[in-house]
């Protein structure tokens, strides 16, 4: 037998499958019937649409079907759901321009005004062969009324800049507000040292190894939709489809998926050709196809960060932190996609980190550019906050002449402490923040660095070194399901509700059943990626799974013995 027990090494289940090239991902997919779709996209940043000829390409052999915005409007197509706003509590407050309401601003699958970046969707070809749809797509004519784009979020609020959306003239969709910002000017204005800085974190793009992926499959039997692709959490995304997409019953959508191949964040949410693809296949009859080519991912995937931040940290004579102050600019794209508050809103609470600062206030001008629109993406505002507390800290050690790891010591929240409700929204439960530095400063030899670093200067080399002190929430949001079913003949099979994109998924519950059943590892089968298949999952973000999933195995198992 090989029983697994939780902290011993182990061989990862999944490693052998997946290198000797035996996944099964997106493109893996074939359905009985399929057609192939492919998107045609604006090659402008910022241009009207005044023309769409389709007739040429509607003729071209084996094509099903050319459709554009027009087409949208007139089955009543539903916008692309936007993400959900911040919340408002915490002393966080959510704003649109001028003090209104939020602007979400039109989004249609295929926009029927003008493009707003470079590889928007304007019009898509469905045919009998991939290279069908790809002639006729080339054959679409469209005339644009090319305007002056606007690139960088810092001009996003000019008098000049160009405006992306009617009813939208500062192109600031929402401004968000988190602290006491009296406070932290009053702190600011008596401070014996006050430190800032202006930085740019530039706009960054997922590019994973699997680019996006979608079959739809229409059931006009059971008027059922079934979509086939690689998401990191199908249940929102079936919830999302049912409540803001299809408007049907979440029963009446299923969601499939097997390995994916790298997400991020990108494959979390709602994109525009989920939609089109299930629209599509229940206009033809048949099952629809769609696969990204790389080009074409670049340009319309999910892409992050893009702030422009201006910050101030203010300390005693002693270099003791008593208030921080943040601006951040984020240009999120051309439309709110869900997913575009995370980055701005979702996580400033960062800003406080490891230390003890009493007082914290941030804003954010979430504004619209002719780029590809924002969503999630490896932590999403959590690095950023990190990256902006950090370079205000060691601005600080310079100007006052204090070394950067002393006074981060002198700062921290001491275990004693906690649980430590920080000067901006988090509480820190638990922590050895000043022994986690001290043993990583013992490990890098930091004491003998300068001595290291004069040596590689006399052979013509250039040696740096960094501290950053790094939290974030995790496990967050959501629940988590597993579920442990045992055949007749006594082995098991784990259904969970999450997906693994590369986490090694299979490996963890596979250690987490066999030791908390004592069954045979090699009698333990994992599976995931139907929703049919289990009633909930939270997903896979936010490194939550192995935390929630296995906590979730535990009690399933607890319920078993």
């Amino acid at each position: 037998m090989e029983f697994q027990k939780i902290g011993h090494p182990v061989r990862r289940r999944e490693d052998a499958r997946l290198l000797t090239g035996n996944g099964r991902f997106s493109d893996d997919w074939s359905i009985p019937g399929q057609t192939h779709m492919v998107v045609v996209r604006s090659s402008h940043a910022h241009a009207v649409l005044n023309r769409i000829e389709t007739d040429t390409a509607q003729a071209m052999p084996g094509v099903l079907g050319v459709f554009t915005g027009a087409d949208c409007v007139a089955d009543g197509l539903s916008q692309i759901p936007h993400s959900p706003l911040p919340s408002t509590k915490h002393d966080q407050k959510l704003h649109g321009p001028g003090g209104a309401e939020p602007f979400i601003g039109n989004h249609m699958p295929l926009p029927t005004d003008k493009a707003r970046y470079v590889g928007d969707q304007v019009a898509m070809v469905v045919a009998e062969t991939l290279d069908q749809a790809r002639d006729a797509a080339e054959l679409i004519e469209i005339e644009y009324d090319v305007l002056k784009p606007l690139v960088r979020g810092i001009d996003a609020r000019k008098p000049d800049a160009p405006k992306l959306h009617d009813g939208c003239d500062d192109n600031e969709s929402y401004y968000y507000t988190a602290g006491d910002e009296a406070a932290v000017d009053a702190i600011m204005a008596s401070a014996a040292h006050v430190t800032k800085i202006k930085t740019k974190i530039n706009r960054i793009s997922p590019n994973t190894m699997e680019p996006r992926a979608a079959i739809g499959d229409y059931d006009h039997r059971q008027n059922r939709y079934t979509l086939y692709g690689g998401t990191q959490r199908m249940f929102l995304l079936r919830q999302t489809l049912a409540e803001q997409v299809l408007h049907v019953p979440e029963t009446q959508i299923r969601i499939m998926t097997n390995d994916v191949g790298g997400s991020f964040g990108m494959k979390g949410g709602q994109h525009p050709e989920y939609h089109l693809v299930l629209w599509a296949s229940k206009k033809i009859g048949r099952p629809v196809r769609w696969i990204s080519d790389r080009s074409e991912g670049l340009a319309s995937d999910w892409h992050d960060r893009d702030q422009a931040t201006e910050a101030s940290l203010a300390l005693d004579e002693n270099g003791q932190f008593l208030a921080i102050k943040v601006s951040n600019i984020c240009a999120i794209g051309g439309y709110l996609e869900p997913g575009g508050t995370i980055s701005p809103a979702g996580h400033l609470g960062g800003l406080a980190g490891t230390y003890r600062t009493p007082k914290i206030f941030a804003e954010a001008s979430a504004v619209f550019t002719n780029t590809a629109c924002n969503g999630p993406f490896r932590g999403s505002g959590r690095p950023e906050a990190a990256y902006v507390l950090e370079r205000l800290v060691d601005n600080a050690a310079r100007e006052m002449g204090i070394d950067r790891a002393e006074i981060r010591r002198r700062n921290f929240v001491a275990p004693e402490a906690m649980p430590f409700k920080t000067g901006l929204i988090f509480t820190l439960d638990c922590g050895e923040f000043a022994d986690n530095q001290a043993s990583a400063l013992r490990m890098a030899e930091y004491d003998s660095f300068e001595q290291r670093r004069a040596e590689a200067a006399a052979r013509g080399r250039l040696r740096g070194i960094g501290i950053a002190n790094f939290i974030e929430q995790t496990a967050q949001m959501d629940g988590e399901t597993v579920s442990i079913k045992f055949d007749p003949s006594g082995t098991v099979t784990v259904v969970a509700g999450s997906v693994d994109h590369g986490q090694g998924h299979e490996t963890m519950y596979k250690i987490v059943v066999s030791d908390a059943l004592g069954i045979d590892a090699d009698e333990i089968r994992v599976a995931y990626g139907d929703s049919d298949g289990i009633e909930f999952g939270g997903g896979t973000y936010a490194s939550r799974t192995a935390i929630l999933g296995s906590s979730a195995a535990v009690r399933a198992a607890d319920k078993v013995i």
